[in-house]
């Protein structure tokens, strides 16, 4: 580290996840920290290295047993591998329910007990998966190729850094002939760039709208203003019974109003007005349903919660 201040180096990034599962790499997670504790007395700051498009299924699977529906699945519905013939390497697949949340927790544990000042996201891309979720995903509504099936499907997770003011885009800043296209964090001085890097992600990854369903449902979120578009996709065969749930937090969040639109098979009529289960709080109970539904939430602007609330239905 002495010799990194003697060139003139002021920041590295180190080994942290590799994707072999939490459970396997924390073993060597007490050399890391003190690895970035040395960094930080010599003036360098530190980017954890994060692996994203691999599962080592031969370490990970004793700690995520159903890591199989993970994994990318190829045009022959065998799982995709790393350049093909990385046998040893799984693909993952990016609507995997569990997949995005256990990258979001290792960047969380790098910034919050590693002390690093940011995170570098290594091959951050991903190949075509034909898994029944991207499939129907790809198929849309109509039984016919989605347009908007591929803003969905390219990497949600670091597109997600695109809000965040201390992530750049490589392909906007790389000189070199083969552009990068993965992101870089600024960081400011050492043991404090990570800490704004984790508040401001923590406001990306911790929307105003939750979502409680069962595993086998996709749920998809847009919003315009102050209104959420919500679109729910049952990729199991059974249908999913009343109790999926939306919270929605927030000023005046107790005001919102949702609108069912077909092809709920259950859906109601009227708009429904949100309980308060809370202070600036209200939630949402859908009803059963058997495919996909489809939602329209609408949130009171200040000026308009002064108003009488319109007659709604209720569950």
């Amino acid at each position: 580290m002495k010799c990194d201040t003697v060139l003139g180096l002021n920041f590295c990034h180190c080994r942290f996840y590799k994707g072999m599962g939490w459970e396997f790499e924390s073993h060597d997670f007490p050399n890391v920290k003190r690895f970035v504790e040395n960094a930080h007395r010599h003036g360098v700051r530190v980017l954890a290295y994060v692996q994203f498009s691999t599962l080592y299924y031969e370490t990970m699977l004793e700690e995520i047993p159903d890591l199989a529906d993970w994994a990318a699945i190829d045009e022959n519905g065998k799982k995709r591998t790393y350049h093909g013939d990385g046998y040893y390497r799984w693909m993952p697949c990016m609507n995997a329910p569990g997949f995005e949340p256990y990258l979001k927790k290792m960047i969380r544990i790098a910034l919050n007990e590693g002390g690093f000042d940011g995170v570098m996201l290594d091959n951050a891309f991903m190949s075509p998966c034909h898994c029944s979720r991207c499939t129907a995903l790809f198929r849309g509504e109509s039984g016919a190729y989605d347009p908007s099936y591929r803003q969905r499907r390219e990497n949600p997770l670091v597109n997600g850094l695109a809000g965040c003011g201390s992530a750049v885009c490589r392909t906007g800043v790389d000189t070199a002939p083969i552009k990068g296209t993965g992101w870089t964090i600024q960081v400011g001085a050492p043991t404090d760039g990570g800490r704004r890097l984790l508040e401001e992600i923590n406001k990306l990854w911790q929307p105003e709208l939750s979502i409680q369903a069962p595993a086998t449902v996709f749920a998809e979120v847009k919003r315009s203003a102050n209104t959420f578009h919500v679109h729910f996709l049952n990729y199991a065969k059974e249908p999913v019974a009343q109790g999926a749930r939306i919270e929605i937090r927030g000023k005046h969040a107790a005001r919102a109003v949702c609108t069912f639109a077909a092809p709920l098979e259950n859906r109601l009529s009227s708009p429904v007005a949100a309980k308060a289960s809370g202070e600036d709080v209200g939630t949402f109970e859908l009803p059963a349903f058997r495919e996909y539904a489809l939602l329209r939430i609408d949130c009171p602007t200040a000026s308009e919660s002064g108003r009488p609330a319109a007659s709604t239905a209720t569950p």
